[in-house]
This record gives structure tokens, sequence and C-alpha cells, in this order.
């Protein structure tokens, strides 16, 4: 009887794994081939995701190599949406500039999908990027003030004083660049935005925030698109009916209030009679303006600087470090970019303006952005009512996300697309072609939503890159560098990069 009872239940769960991962999505997927949309690629759970989320290593040693040449396919180069699944949902990648515009254009008819981020937002907030409607109007505006230009400009002097401080300070005989590079955008960011220095601040196992966050994260990431997470939901493992739940939800609630002790000691610095920071940082101009007096405003600043320093350490970090990379790669990129420094940037007080001369350096950045970008795509974009976009009618519950990247190797917008070539960008004829197809290359996204702190990160990856190429000798990259590429929390190399450096 036992056995009949049990055997009833592995039938029926399987059933269900079979309704909920197979039959349910290809029946909205459905739908959408109706349309004459092609399906890409279905597999149960992951979709077209299968080897980008769970780190499959293919014979391309590159976890999107199937994405960035889905122009070159007969059958999906002149398709406007790709189709595939992700989890039990049908899963739109949008392929055409102009519907991507209209999306972008039209974001009251979508939410951000909580996978894989549902367990990070729980426990640390959402900030801007969850925000809606007139929540994410007033903090939007709150943000749009610290990120104007005067703002920006006034933060590069200690982004210079951090780079220098940072990549000094390490062994050139065992350089990890992405490690290097990873502590110093984080830290930018949170003297940036706290005004407080990273490395004073550890909690009682002797760890920076930096290092807190980065892992916390990164482990989070991995548990919400793991198989348990897609069965059971994100909901499920804040019970903490398993250990490994417990216990990372555990560090979650001592990293959130790590995070808000600090804060609440920045801000009663601020307050201090006469106190005058060297840098003017996010929060002393928010103290000045009298809005973190609500606990509601503290927990929407500590989870703006948890994602921002994300943002910073994941993807910022990522393309200085391409910048180099590439620069190594091939040394004539590397020659260039030292003249350039030598005349507009060879001593320590350079200003925004002497960075906007420095066209060898902004074409490779943006070359990089291009060719080996750490956000190939969107958070998922779960739609949230019936609308149609361009001639498609697109329903209620279905993924939706940008194809950016497959725009970025189409050769229909940019020549030899699978060529590193930073030269395309001093061009006219290659931004003609730009400016009528604007929206192939938006690396940081449009719309009303786009990256509020776009033009603070080119500066950041610019001031690292100036750094490291002021210091170092032109070095060689190890010949057993394996250059396999995954996507985490981004997208980007496996293993760490370690130079033997020389310096200048």
């Amino acid at each position: 009887m036992i056995f009949l009872i049990i055997q009833a239940l592995v039938i029926s769960f399987v059933l269900y794994l079979v309704g909920k991962f197979i039959v349910l999505p290809k029946l909205r997927m459905q739908f959408y081939r109706n349309q004459n949309i092609k399906e890409y690629n279905f597999f149960p759970f992951y979709g077209w995701f299968w080897d980008s989320i769970l780190q499959k290593t293919n014979k391309h040693k590159d976890c999107i190599h199937q994405i960035k040449h889905i122009s070159e396919s007969a059958d999906f180069k002149d398709q406007d949406i790709i189709l595939s699944n992700l989890n039990s949902k049908a899963s739109l990648l949008i392929v055409n500039p102009d519907l991507i515009s209209e999306f972008l254009q039209c974001q009251q008819h979508y939410i951000k999908y909580e996978l894989p981020f549902h367990s990070l937002n729980k426990l640390i907030g959402t900030g801007l990027a969850k925000h809606y409607g007139d929540g994410w109007k007033k903090s939007r505006k709150i943000l749009s003030n610290m990120f104007t230009f005067e703002q920006i400009a006034l933060q590069l002097g200690s982004i210079r004083e951090l780079s220098k401080r940072y990549i000094s300070q390490q062994n050139e005989k065992s350089f990890n660049i992405q490690k290097v590079f990873e502590m110093t955008a984080g830290a930018s960011d949170l003297s940036i935005f706290l005004g407080f220095d990273m490395d004073e601040y550890k909690n009682k196992d002797g760890k920076t925030l930096g290092e807190l966050i980065g892992s916390f994260a990164n482990d989070v990431y991995l548990r919400d698109v793991g198989m348990f997470s897609m069965i059971f939901g994100t909901k499920a493992t804040e019970l903490g009916l398993r250990k490994s739940d417990k216990d990372l939800n555990e560090r979650g609630k001592n990293l959130r209030k790590f995070m808000y002790e600090i804060i609440l000691e920045c801000k009663k610095r601020e307050q201090q009679p006469g106190y005058q920071p060297k840098y003017p940082s996010f929060i002393h101009h928010l103290v000045q303006e009298n809005l973190l007096n609500t606990e509601e405003e503290l927990e929407d600043l500590l989870a703006i600087s948890f994602n921002l320093f994300l943002a910073a350490k994941e993807t910022t970090s990522k393309i200085a470090a391409n910048v180099v990379y590439y620069a190594i790669k091939y040394p004539e990129q590397y020659k260039k970019i030292q003249e350039e420094i030598k005349t507009y940037v060879p001593n320590d007080d350079y200003t925004f303006a002497d960075l906007q001369k420095m066209n060898i350096l902004q074409a490779n950045v943006k070359e990089c952005l291009r060719y080996d970008t750490s956000g190939p795509f969107l958070f998922q974009r779960e739609v949230v009512q019936d609308h149609t976009l361009g001639k498609y009618n697109i329903k209620k519950g279905t993924l939706v996300n940008c194809g950016y990247v497959v725009n970025f190797f189409n050769e229909k917008y940019f020549e030899n697309p699978f060529s590193y070539q930073p030269e395309r960008w001093l061009d006219s004829n290659n931004d003609s072609k730009m400016k009528n197809s604007h929206l192939v290359y938006i690396p940081f996204s449009g719309g009303a939503r786009n990256c509020i702190g776009q033009h603070l990160a080119v500066m950041q990856i610019k001031a690292m890159a100036i750094e490291f190429f002021k210091q170092f000798k032109l070095p060689e990259i190890p010949k057993d560098f394996d250059t396999e590429k995954i996507m985490t929390l981004s997208y980007g190399f496996k293993n760490d990069l370690l130079l033997n450096l020389e310096r200048i």
C-alpha cells in the first residue's frame, strides 16, 4: 500500500513537471508561432538560457555563442523577435531596432521578472530598479539630481585617487586584473554614494562590505537559477527548509544590518557641524536636502547603494578589465592609449574635459561595450497586460527581453562584427550608420529606464584604465590563460587573468 502511494506521488510529480515545464510553455509559445515568430530553442526550464544560466561549457567556450551568431542563420537573420521559453513561460527576445524602441517606450506594460534576483530584492530591498509609477518617478528624480554632469564631474578626483591607490598597492608579479578592478570600482562607488572608505568598515570576520556584497550576490544568483528554485519558486527558498537556504538567508540579514549601520554612521558624520568632505558624496547632498529623515528614505538609500555597487563590481570593472585585456592582445592599441595619456593626462590632476579628448581610449571603451559587453541583456520583463508591439500581439505573462547583443554581431550594422576593431568608432561612416539605427548600439539600454549611472560608469572605466596604462609597460597574456566566458551576475571570463607586470 505504501509503495503504491509513493508510486502515485512520484507519477503525479513527474506529470506536474511535464505539464508545467513542457506542455504549458509549448502551448504559450504556440500563440507566437501562429504570428510567424520562429522558435529558436526549446529546453525545459531554461530555453535558450540553458548554456548561459547554468554556465555550461560548449565547444566554443562562450555561453552566449549561439545568441551572438543568430544573425548568421538563414532561418533567423530576418526575424524581428526570437521565441523560446523560460520556466513555464514563453520568452521573447526582441531584435528589430524599431520594436526595441517601442518596447522601451511602453514600460507600463511590464514589470521585472522575479528570476534571478527575487531573493536579493527580498533581503536587501529593491531601490530604483524595481520601483514603478509614482514611486519610480520620485526616486528617479532624486537620483537624477545627483547624476547631473556637474555632480559626476566632481567625483573624478575621488575616482582618480582610489584607482591609483588600489592599482599601486597590488603585487605586480601576480596582478589579478579583474579582482583589482572589482575592488577599485566597488570602493569608488561606495565613496561616491556614501562618502566612506570601504577598507575602514569590516565585519567581525574582517571582511569588507565589498567582499560581503560580492560573495553574497553571486551565491544568491546561483541558488535562484538552480533547479530547486525553478521547480518550487524562489519563495520556497525563503522558508529556509534546506540548510543552505537558511544559511544564505541569515547572511543576507546580517549584510543588510551591516549596511544599515554604515549608512547611519555616514549620516551622523555628515550632520556634524562644520563637516565638509573633500569630495561631496551623494549622501552629503541628501542630508543637505533634508531627505534622510524617514525609515523609508534610509531603506531606499540602502537598496540603491547596494544595487549600484553591484553594478560597478559586476559590469563597470569587467569592461575596464576588458579594455586592458584587448589593449594587451592588440599591442598597437596599448601603445596608442599610452601616447594619448602622455598628451592629455600626463599628471594626476586631469579633468573630465581632458578625458573627453582621448578618442583612442573612448573608441576602445565603446568597442569593448559592443564586442565583449558585461551586460548583453536587460533584466527579464514580464508582461502585465495584453498589448501590441508593432504588428505582434503580446500576451500577459510572457517574458520579454532585448537582444542587444544579437545586433552587436550583425553585419547589417557592424562591418566584420566578430573582429575587435576600435577604429570603427573613429569612422564617420559608422557614426552615420548608428544615427540611422541608433537603437542598435545602446549598451546602457534606452528609454526612460535607461542606466542612470552610465556616464559615471564610463568615467570610472577610463580612470581605472588610465591608471593601469600609466603604471605598467606592455605585458604578455599568459599562454595558458583559458578564455572561456560564462554568465553569472554578468558576462565575462570564467578564469582570473593573472599578469606579470613591470612598472614604468
